[in-house]
């Protein structure tokens, strides 16, 4: 079954667009797209949209075996 998972390190949106992630300075591990204030540290983070995602897992695995996607959309749900 490991041999079968894959892992990548980028964040998955509607539109693919790379996108900044705010760090909550005060408070350790909240993390957040958008600050009212825009308080805390910038990370840019590579995007890739579901589009993409599922174009290629089906490319690459559709009737020749079956296919299971574990994905965290975390407030991102409702876009995509």
């Amino acid at each position: 079954m490991s041999k079968k998972i894959e892992t990548h390190n980028l964040g998955v949106n509607h539109d693919g667009n790379d996108q900044y992630f705010i760090e909550d300075d005060d408070s350790r591990g909240v993390y957040a797209t958008s600050s009212g204030d825009n308080v805390g540290s910038k990370t840019l983070l590579k995007m890739i949209s579901v589009d993409e995602v599922f174009a290629e897992v089906f490319d690459r695995h559709f009737e020749k075996e079956k296919i299971v996607i574990k994905m965290d959309c975390e407030g991102g749900e409702y876009q995509i």
